[in-house]
């Protein structure tokens, strides 16, 4: 999707209150350029869920998925995954880091 029209994609989320879920599982597979920049780098005003897996980069056997929630949906998101699924051990589902800020890689992720 070209820059102007990720823009006007955050913009009319933040003028609807709705949510964008960007989902990322082969963006870093760019062999003639640069990986395009994730579209919750345009966000302001927290709408822009940014879902990810290592299953393509790391191992297909590996269901490892992660979310990076703003702070604004962050409740909200808990409360879906709860009413969603019962099973899930609950230290699988700690998050690595609770910061709202996503400039960092998920890489520099901790304890």
């Amino acid at each position: 999707m070209s820059l102007p029209r990720r823009r006007a994609l955050v913009a009319w989320a933040a003028d609807h209150d709705a949510a964008v879920i960007e989902d990322v599982y082969d963006s870093e597979f760019r062999y003639g350029a640069r990986p395009i920049g994730a579209l919750q780098t345009l966000d302001k005003s927290g709408r822009v869920i940014y879902v990810g897996s290592f299953s393509k980069t790391m191992l297909p056997t590996l269901r490892l998925g992660f979310l990076i929630v703003p702070e604004s949906l962050r409740l909200t998101t808990q409360s879906a995954k709860l009413l969603t699924d019962w099973h899930t051990a609950v230290p699988l589902q700690t998050p690595w880091r609770t910061s709202s800020t996503t400039d960092t890689s998920v890489d520099t992720c901790g304890n």
